[in-house]
């Protein structure tokens, strides 16, 4: 997620170079934005790895808002 945060910056950055920053605001303000993450992320680390650290470290209610909480934090970058 880290990645997709740091390249949307990058994309308004270019984008504010192309047409002003009061347009960027409002075409990124106006846009409508999709969060995916696939199931094989979330099932692959919590539950394929034998020696999942994930698994032995939280419940997988915990591990549902470990992530719900990291997404939460990436965003607000």
């Amino acid at each position: 997620m880290d990645k997709q945060v740091q390249l949307m910056g990058e994309y308004v950055s270019k984008l504010r170079a192309m047409v002003g920053d009061a347009q960027a605001s409002y075409i990124v303000s106006n846009a409508l934005f999709s969060i995916t993450i696939g199931a094989n992320d979330f099932l692959s680390n919590y539950f394929l790895i034998p020696t999942s650290a994930r698994k032995l470290q939280f419940t997988l209610p915990q591990y549902q808002d470990f992530l719900i909480t990291k997404l939460r934090q990436q965003i607000k970058v």
